[in-house]
């Protein structure tokens, strides 16, 4: 996380099957506060939990086409790929 250039990125996708996606952005919260990570605790908007079926590559079109994704997506580089 501390690689991620954040005045860039405007949407960063968190996507799995189950619970692994929500596991993880409570643990990224924690170790934020933990850690004294402004960068991360102030950019938490941006991180979109999303669920796919799977955990492969070909699950990230499922998760592109999700309608809710999509309006978060708008005005970026991966709304204009899809």
């Amino acid at each position: 996380v501390q690689h991620i250039d954040f005045s860039v990125v405007k949407c960063l996708l968190i996507a799995s099957p189950g619970f692994v996606k929500d596991g993880f952005l409570q643990y990224l919260k924690e170790q934020g506060q933990k850690q004294d990570l402004k960068g991360v605790l102030e950019h938490l908007p941006k991180f979109v939990a999303c669920h796919c079926s799977a955990g492969h590559k070909h699950a990230l079109k499922e998760v592109l086409s999700d309608p809710s994704v999509a309006a978060r997506l708008e005005n970026t580089k991966a709304a204009a790929e899809n």
